[in-house]
């Protein structure tokens, strides 16, 4: 690939990232470049000269390198966890901030020879809610996760070969599960939800990722089938039951705050748990809602988070100790960060 072409598709994909038309860009740079020079380089026919591309890289916030970096990495298989008033502009801005971001992940692995491979499950055809909690058992016992509550989640992905990457977002944006290169597994979080959720989110888009589902089920059916694993991998249903008991009328709100607190699962989706193993009714279901969504205090006690903030490391880790190692520079460091070099040498 050329030099010039690599730059036009990397211009274009720092542009749509950030969300910005041609026009907008070119206002962003004081109009110190018109949008037909935009074009042009996007198309690969000129470079700028180099007080443009400073003036450039500073509008799409974005260091210099990153314009002349080749892509190496194959994405595919992208699967949004999304609401549908997530626009088409709003889901390609975040595509190109995820593939931006994997691929400096995976740089870095390749500068540290630091890979941990994934084994994935044999795949199952998954039909309905039974064979989805199979399905969760099976890994929980492959991963011995034991019955304790799981304390990491994204660093226990991690350990298994599955990055995880995380970005603040619109809250339209839950999560998403991709392949890259083929063979690696990648799934995003959006920082701007609690820990609960996103716990929920990650092992949500992990179904995506490892479940096959039966062409009969519709789209909404395999995300509830996804959901199903999520719960269950967050806290098995046996466990469940022994701590609320086989069958009740109503479960208190302070015995869901206790289990929240022990395996970092929302009371929400304890009730809705409950429910879907005939623990309590649908009725008893639909009131906590009502009462729920009636009291204002009650609420913010229910939606309130619990679980101590939870964030994936190894993609920072395995950067400065590429940077200790004296495998990369602080110039580089501070390009696969998106960091000032001043704040990577005070943090040395």
């Amino acid at each position: 690939m050329q030099n010039k072409e690599i730059f036009g598709q990397r211009v274009k994909r720092a542009r749509i990232m950030r969300g910005l038309s041609m026009e907008k860009l070119s206002l962003a740079m004081g109009k110190a470049i018109s949008r037909m020079s935009i074009s042009k380089y996007e198309r690969g026919e000129v470079y700028p000269t180099s007080s443009t591309l400073l003036l450039l890289a500073e509008a799409l916030q974005l260091p210099v390198d990153y314009f002349f970096r080749e892509p190496n990495y194959l994405v595919e298989a992208i699967k949004f966890r999304k609401r549908s008033t997530l626009g088409e502009t709003k889901s390609k801005m975040i595509k190109e901030r995820v593939i931006d971001v994997v691929e400096r992940y995976c740089e870095i692995e390749d500068i540290c020879a630091d890979f941990r491979p994934f084994k994935s499950l044999p795949q199952y055809l998954i039909s309905d809610k039974t064979e989805a909690l199979k399905a969760a058992g099976q890994l929980s016992k492959r991963w011995d996760l034991g019955i304790d509550g799981i304390v990491w989640v994204s660093e226990l992905l991690e350990e298994n070969g599955i990055k995880v990457v995380e970005i603040e977002e619109h809250p339209k944006f839950d999560g998403l599960s991709l392949i890259v290169y083929e063979h690696l597994p990648v799934i995003v979080l959006n920082t701007s939800f609690s820990s609960e959720r996103r716990r929920f989110t990650a092992f949500h888009e992990l179904a995506h990722l490892l479940l096959k589902f039966s062409p009969s089920l519709s789209e909404k059916e395999c995300e509830a089938l996804c959901n199903t694993f999520a719960n269950e991998m967050l806290l098995p249903g046996d466990v469940f039951k022994s701590l609320v008991g086989q069958r009740r009328s109503k479960i208190t709100i302070p015995e869901l705050l206790a289990i929240q607190r022990q395996f970092g699962i929302s009371v929400d989706a304890l009730m809705y748990k409950a429910k879907e193993m005939s623990i309590i009714s649908e009725r008893s279901y639909r009131q906590h809602c009502i009462d729920k969504n009636r009291d204002k205090e009650l609420k913010e006690v229910v939606e309130q988070s619990h679980w101590e903030e939870e964030s994936a490391s190894r993609f920072e880790r395995l950067v400065y100790r590429a940077l200790s190692d004296s495998l990369i520079s602080f110039s580089k460091a501070a390009s696969l960060l998106n960091s000032p070099i001043e704040e990577i040498k005070r943090l040395l």
